[in-house]
């Protein structure tokens, strides 16, 4: 709210310095019409002639200059109009129903603030909105990163999980029946039971002597065994990286009416955390003037998708 005030209060500083810019530039180009259409050695009958030799004199040196100061003062103008949009964020918007401070344009800011990517479409005009941006940040930075940092812990379990569940799923589908197959054309040849009985003695000797340390061996290789992960191959984790920026491209194409080098550039700067801050949603419906739910809307998908 406190920056909602102050962008509009600023914006109407820069509506009034525009429209003082604008009435003055108006005016000179009045005297400019009026003094080349108007026969002013006609008045000469009605008025004083000493004025009216003043007014002609005056007239001569106004055209003369004018016309030779033309560039410069069409550069000045276009100068001054540039100085007012830098300065107040001013470019002939209603100032009260088109601040750019609302809610879902708040939620992007603050999202784009805590993952560091910063696009720069907005940001604080108040001392306090900076200190309180300051402070916001350097709280909510540090337990984004470690929220994200388990969120990405437990999606890396998952995609093993899958990747592990979808490996035993084909062997067992398409290795199991070989595996099968060579193993019933193996025979068992004959047991020689009197070296199965002595091996098996030696076996219970030798268990019951290193009974104390075969425990915590076992232990150990327990946690070997639990700390083996499957390794998703890097190919596959790039496929998954390309379908996620292919995803967000389309998306953001239909939603925008971007092109598809476009959106994909936007996709990976904002996955990347670069965040230039050229292309952001909503903006271009937002100068537009167009439907506001349609601004609101896609803010809101372009919040969802960043985090």
């Amino acid at each position: 709210m406190l920056e909602k005030h102050a962008s509009i209060q600023k914006c109407e500083e820069g509506e009034g310095k525009y429209k003082a810019l604008v009435k003055k530039l108006t005016t000179t180009i009045f005297d400019y019409v009026w003094l080349n259409t108007t026969n002013i050695g006609s008045y000469s009958k009605t008025s004083n002639r000493a004025w009216i030799n003043k007014l002609i004199e005056k007239e001569k040196i106004f055209l003369d200059n004018y016309n030779k100061d033309i560039p410069a003062m069409l550069l000045e103008y276009r100068k001054n109009i540039i100085e007012i949009y830098n300065t107040y964020k001013y470019s002939g918007q209603n100032c009260i129903e088109d601040t750019s401070w609302i809610l879902e344009s708040s939620l992007l800011f603050t999202l784009s603030v805590l993952t560091t990517i910063g696009y720069g479409h907005i940001t604080p005009i108040t001392w306090e909105g900076m200190i309180v941006c300051i402070c916001f940040s350097m709280i909510g930075i540090p337990l984004c990163l470690l929220c994200l940092s388990k969120l990405s812990g437990d999606l890396a379990d998952v995609f093993r999980s899958l990747f592990s569940s979808m490996i035993f799923f084909i062997r067992e589908r398409y290795l199991g029946k070989n595996h099968s197959q060579n193993k019933a054309k193996i025979k068992p040849d004959k047991i020689d039971l009197n070296m199965f009985s002595i091996e098996r003695l030696h076996f219970i000797k030798n268990s019951v002597e290193n009974d104390l340390d075969s425990e915590p061996e076992s232990d150990d290789s327990e946690e070997d065994n639990s700390e083996k992960k499957v390794s998703v191959p890097l190919f596959i984790v790039t496929i998954i990286i390309f379908v996620y920026v292919l995803a967000g491209s389309i998306m953001f194409k239909n939603l925008e009416g971007w092109s598809l080098i476009k959106s994909t550039y936007f996709s990976f700067i904002t996955m990347s955390t670069i965040g230039f801050g050229d292309i952001v949603p909503g903006i271009e419906h937002f100068e537009k003037m167009e439907n506001k739910n349609t601004v609101n809307r896609n803010l809101l998908i372009a919040g969802i998708y960043l985090f």
